[in-house]
């Protein structure tokens, strides 16, 4: 997969997602919320992940906000676009870029939480676009 493909396949991923982490907000339960949060401590932990695992760890992060939006579909979505890109994706990735898998994570968890749609879609904007630039 050349980079203008992976870089479509994120403007995708971008505009499915801003606006799942909205309805994530609106509809998420407690047990979403404990799943969200129990990632967020992953990604806060001291531990050195792998680009690998950092990115599977992002994965499910990601699954986890659609699960909020209460639509299986969301997921099913959000997991065939990434996936589709996923192994090409290690390639674009390095131990100087690898913070921007995690930017803005805990201010998408945060919003969530306070059922706060617009700051939910802008924290996952800014999230995503950290995607694009790399790619």
């Amino acid at each position: 997969m050349c980079r203008s493909e992976i870089k479509h396949l994120l403007e995708l991923r971008k505009m499915v997602e801003v606006p799942c982490a909205g309805l994530a907000a609106s509809r998420r339960t407690e047990k979403n919320m404990e799943e969200l949060e129990a990632i967020i401590a992953c990604f806060d932990s001291d531990k050195d992940f792998s680009i690998k695992e950092l990115l599977h760890l992002d994965l499910q992060f990601h699954l986890a906000i659609a699960d909020c939006t209460q639509n299986p579909l969301t997921k099913t979505l959000i997991n065939a676009i990434t996936r589709s890109y996923l192994k090409e994706d290690l390639k674009l990735w390095n131990d100087k870029n690898k913070k921007e898998i995690t930017a803005f994570a805990e201010k998408i968890v945060e919003s969530i939480k306070l059922n706060d749609s617009d700051s939910a879609m802008e924290a996952m904007e800014k999230h995503l676009n950290g995607f694009l630039l790399i790619s």
